[in-house]
């Protein structure tokens, strides 16, 4: 059986959480490691982001969650600007 690529592995998948629960599951593969590395360490890469991958890429259950309040909030502070 092929193995499948990377991308094949996140587009099988809906939304983050799941994405990175396969991703997990996948960790010991080098393009694995290598796409999770540059996302954390990606500027534009938000907060909420980070904090999905300590939770289901590394399992971490102390992981601090933002407050889907705050994340709305700086969403809506974003959009003000015409970000070029």
């Amino acid at each position: 059986m092929e193995e499948k690529s990377l991308k094949e592995l996140i587009e099988s998948k809906d939304n983050i959480s799941e994405q990175l629960r396969v991703l997990r599951k996948y960790r010991n593969r080098e393009d694995v490691r290598e796409y999770v590395d540059n996302l954390l360490k990606n500027q534009y890469v938000t907060d909420y982001v980070r904090y999905m991958i300590d939770k289901y890429y590394f399992g971490n259950k102390e992981a601090i969650k933002a407050e889907k309040n705050c994340v709305e909030k700086m969403f809506k502070v974003v959009l003000r600007y015409d970000i070029k």
